[in-house]
């Protein structure tokens, strides 16, 4: 993926959060929002960290799976 599309992709990211944070805020009816220097900084710790939980949980689940196999010969 190029720079380019590596950019759009976040900005798209962050528009698909951003919204996302305006509906729930709706729906529970917020009275004031977040900052928003603070809102860019959780949005940007979400698509940095999950992804790699993600990959943390799947590498553990898969050794943790073939382990049991290895360990009886």
């Amino acid at each position: 993926m190029g720079t380019l599309g590596l950019l759009l992709l976040l900005v798209t990211a962050l528009a698909l959060m951003l919204t996302i944070d305006r509906t729930l805020n709706a729906i529970w009816r917020v009275q004031r929002r977040r900052p928003f220097a603070q809102r860019i900084l959780v949005y940007w710790a979400a698509l940095t960290l999950g992804p790699l939980a993600l990959g943390v949980s799947v590498s553990l689940t898969s050794y943790a799976l073939s382990a049991p196999r290895a360990w009886s010969g």
